[in-house]
């Protein structure tokens, strides 16, 4: 079962306590930990008759598991209000966290890929590129490009439409 916009979620033929579980994937996005370790999931029993709360925290998963997975819904719920649909963003996303690196997200043409916090871009650092929305909806917006035009353009044409999609 997929949860609507506010978490409720319900399944046919649930007379018996049935098991639940939670994680990062759902119908447009897949978060996945590229630094290693298993991805978060929750679970529990569903119970008829009985709310079943999942609290996801810094204790069970990372900002930007939580960040990302937010943001590439929003950006499926801003097309559906122009183009209901649209098969580029009513597909399934691969979103990486934790890759190699730092002060840098980048698209790969099969997913979006995010940096943790760390050294370099000034005395201060950078911050994990999954926990700005903007960055995140930047290089979606690259996959929106590649989609609509199949690549990114000519003289700055693929980052600018994706800047377009973050300011949007």
């Amino acid at each position: 079962a997929i949860t609507d916009m506010n978490g409720v979620w319900s399944l046919s033929n649930a007379d018996v306590p049935r098991s639940a579980r939670t994680s990062f994937f759902g119908p447009y996005v897949d978060v996945n930990r590229a630094s290693g370790g298993s991805d978060p999931e929750l679970s529990g029993t569903a119970v008829p008759g009985e709310a079943l709360a999942f609290a996801w925290t810094d204790a069970n998963s990372r900002q930007d598991e939580r960040d990302i997975y937010g943001a590439v819904i929003d950006i499926h719920d801003f097309f559906e209000l122009f183009d209901p649909g649209y098969s580029y963003t009513n597909s399934r996303m691969t979103a990486n966290v934790g890759v190699a690196g730092s002060c840098n997200a980048f698209y790969n043409g099969n997913s979006i890929n995010f940096y943790d916090a760390g050294a370099g871009c000034g005395t201060s650092g950078c911050a994990n590129t999954g926990e700005i929305q903007g960055i995140v909806h930047h290089e979606y917006g690259h996959g929106v490009q590649e989609d609509l035009v199949g690549f990114q353009g000519n003289q700055g044409c693929g980052e600018g439409n994706a800047d377009i999609l973050a300011n949007f």
